[in-house]
């Protein structure tokens, strides 16, 4: 039986493209567990935390840490009727678009305050948080660099390229692409400190031919 993994944070992971996901490569060696929400600020990251079913020997988690002036999405209220499905998050998706323009304003004065250190306290949290979650061994990584300015001591920067980059999808989507979810994968597996060999890239593109 495989260890189990548990994973939390943003869209990085929980992601449709592509369909072999970073996670899928991670299957191979845990059971693995996505608890990542779209759009994800790192408090409600945090809160993913209550899924934890109770502690078995080799579990482990990892965190994808998101933008540190990111808000809560139902914080922007109801969206447009023809923006109901979109993934993203812009002030023109949402009924009242003036009040989401403000909040979309906020997520960079959250994101200076972040950086000039006004939030520290937050930082000093989650760095405990690794303390407290020690039985897991936890991973916590994050794509973001404004995030990485204050947690570089405990947090690992991972950038890799981007559907977009790759040539799928919109100018929007800067998720981890076909290449660059191996690459994510590769990462982590150091992090991880896998016994088992890294797995076998998968050409999602070719596969689907």
């Amino acid at each position: 039986m495989k260890p189990r993994l548990f994973c939390f944070g943003d869209s990085f992971v929980d992601w449709d493209i592509p369909t072999y996901h970073w996670t899928t490569y991670l299957s191979n060696h845990y059971d693995v567990y996505k608890f990542g929400v779209r759009g994800a600020d790192n408090v409600s990251i945090l809160f993913q935390l209550g899924n934890l079913p109770e502690y078995k020997k080799g579990d482990r988690i990892i965190m994808v840490f998101t933008e540190p002036g990111r808000l809560p999405r139902r914080f922007y209220g109801d969206r447009r009727e023809r923006f109901m499905k979109t993934p993203y998050m812009s002030p023109n998706f949402y009924k009242n678009r003036e009040f989401a323009e403000n909040l979309h304003t906020l997520k960079y004065v959250e994101t200076l305050r972040w950086s000039d250190g006004q939030r520290d306290i937050e930082v000093s949290f989650f760095k405990k948080l690794k303390e407290w979650l020690k039985v897991y061994n936890p991973v916590f990584v994050t794509w973001n660099e404004n995030f990485i300015e204050r947690t570089s001591e405990f947090v690992t920067l991972i950038q890799v390229s981007s559907n977009y980059e790759e040539g799928v999808g919109d100018d929007k989507d800067f998720h981890p692409g076909i290449k660059g979810c191996y690459e994510f994968y590769s990462k982590l597996h150091s992090l991880l400190e896998i016994n088992e060999h890294l797995v076998d890239f998968v050409n999602e593109q070719k596969n689907l031919i």
